[in-house]
């Protein structure tokens, strides 16, 4: 029940997945029903408060939910007569979600504490429901059925794992090119691209605590001056999935936005690498922000979240990001640049000098 709120009780998910959230109102009308993905370390209120207008108080004991409102419904407490009601539910072992729900197939939990003290589980039903005193809505009066909204999102996964199997496809015809052409990769190229792509993945997580702070674009600016944008390519494909599996997060709404904004950034670097070092951080900047708005484009799409509140919510983490790289752009690329020259090229003799060319 929404008025027992533990102090200091605030949950996040161990690991991505997928909660159906529904809304009961006076009437025992289902006015909203959406199946919504989450990401590692999501808090339940962090997930609704980006989908919807919630409206809540600052307690010291963490969030008190008072109304929440969307497209389609607008249900709210007045503290006397009118209130709002959680219920939870999980799927029970063994059991494999289907678009029609059979509560049969799920195991339902009293509701002890407050919004912030429920856990994020995979699959797991939760459910707003709007009562009085002569009321007692519950969800588990109707089955509910989740046809267009789960097609529609199955139908988006087939066309990830197709363009995910071109672009395997495309990264062994690559390679097989590669070994026919005047320069094929030697094995010492190979762990050079090997161990470059462990460095991107390991310093992107072992700085995930501090939001928007690492290393990745300004890394990826670095190979692609010195791979150049197919070689770099490849480590960008490795690292993505290499992410993903590691954070749970395999699902199109993530690694669509995170390859399509890499992609798009080492080809705008690739565009400005012979460019003055202010220049490439401008371009670094602006690619840096495509990849960010492309999240926001994919959530619009299909979680229908509210454009100016995330946008918003946004800003602060955007300044650090943009801030970030500016730093480490114009301070690190330079020696970094050089310094990986001079390993990559080493047969040659290839060096970057200070004023960014190849020589």
């Amino acid at each position: 029940m929404v008025y027992v709120i533990l102090h200091n009780n605030q949950k996040s998910a161990n690991r991505a997945g997928t909660i159906t959230f529904i809304v009961n109102n006076m009437d025992n009308q289902i006015v909203e029903k959406k199946r919504i993905e989450y990401k590692k370390d999501d808090t339940l209120f962090e997930v609704l408060n980006s989908l919807y207008t919630i409206e809540y108080k600052e307690t010291g004991y963490d969030h008190y939910l008072i109304g929440i409102q969307g497209d389609s419904f607008n249900i709210k407490t007045n503290g006397t007569s009118t209130w709002l009601w959680f219920e939870l539910c999980y799927i029970k072992d063994g059991v494999s979600y289907k678009d029609t729900i059979d509560f049969n197939d799920y195991v339902k939990q009293t509701v002890s504490t407050g919004i912030d003290g429920i856990e994020l589980k995979d699959n797991m039903i939760f459910a707003i429901n709007e009562r009085d005193n002569l009321h007692n809505t519950s969800m588990f009066n109707d089955s509910i059925s989740f046809n267009s909204y789960y097609n529609s999102i199955k139908a988006f996964r087939i066309i990830v794992y197709v363009l995910s199997g071109i672009f395997l496809i495309a990264v062994v015809v690559f390679l097989i090119v590669s070994r026919k052409s005047d320069h094929k990769i030697t094995v010492r190229e190979l762990c050079i691209l090997a161990f470059m792509s462990v460095l991107l993945f390991v310093q992107e997580e072992l700085l995930v605590f501090i939001p928007n702070f690492q290393f990745t674009f300004l890394l990826l600016a670095v190979y692609v001056s010195q791979f150049g944008f197919k070689k770099t390519s490849l480590i960008v494909f490795v690292h993505v999935l290499l992410d993903n599996i590691y954070m749970g997060s395999l699902t199109p709404i993530v690694m669509i936005p995170m390859w399509l904004g890499y992609m798009i950034y080492i080809g705008i670097i690739w565009l400005l690498k012979n460019k003055n070092i202010l220049l490439l951080t401008l371009g670094a900047i602006l690619g840096a922000y495509i990849y960010s708005m492309l999240f926001l484009v994919t959530n619009i799409v299909f979680l229908k979240i509210n454009v100016y509140l995330y946008w918003i919510a946004d800003i602060p983490f955007e300044i650090m990001l943009i801030s970030t790289i500016a730093f480490t752009m114009i301070y690190l690329y330079k020696p970094l640049s050089r310094k990986l020259g001079e390993l990559w090229n080493k047969d040659n003799e290839v060096y970057i000098e200070d004023n960014g060319e190849i020589l």
